[in-house]
């Protein structure tokens, strides 16, 4: 579930249930997410497994 947009300050999570933005299950590997501000680039890496 992509999160965008203007938010206000705070703490906030996003759940992604391992489908692609076309409803479909993505494959088992290793993906990497992004979170960007202007002040703040970060990136994790999920792996997913089944």
């Amino acid at each position: 579930m992509p999160a965008s947009g203007h938010q206000k300050a705070g703490a906030y999570s996003v759940g992604w249930d391992t489908r692609d933005s076309h409803g479909r299950q993505v494959p088992y590997g290793v993906y990497f997410i992004q979170l960007r501000t202007p002040a703040v680039t970060d990136e994790q890496k999920v792996v997913v497994t089944r």
